[in-house]
């Protein structure tokens, strides 16, 4: 994720990548959808992540490929499903499968 400030990305194992996230979700959903979700509360957990690149034109963008868990709001999780979590979805990045747990674990019985 890009902080425009310093012009840095961040990867989800350091500490401030999870407020950015947040603050980046919120302000897309509001600027897209035309108001904020009555829901705001969620979290992500990260089961697994690999850290990725991609060049872009002539600029090469960090990225992570994750596996995360995510609880809370509805909306931002359809939103996030529908348009990709985090900023830098217009190059492809933020896209989502969704694997659903309790099936998972009835097939594996």
């Amino acid at each position: 994720m890009r902080l425009t400030d310093d012009e840095w990305d961040l990867y989800p194992n350091e500490e401030a990548f999870f407020d950015k996230l947040r603050k980046v979700m919120l302000m897309r959903y509001s600027a897209i959808m035309g108001s904020m979700p009555e829901d705001r509360d969620f979290s992500i957990d990260v089961i697994k992540f690999k850290p990725v690149r991609i060049l872009v034109k002539d600029t090469y963008y960090r990225g992570s490929l994750m596996i995360f868990r995510y609880r809370g709001s509805l909306e931002i999780a359809r939103f996030g499903y529908e348009n990709g979590f985090g900023e830098k979805t217009r190059y492809g990045f933020g896209m989502v499968k969704v694997i659903d747990e309790e099936l998972r674990r009835e097939d594996q019985e």
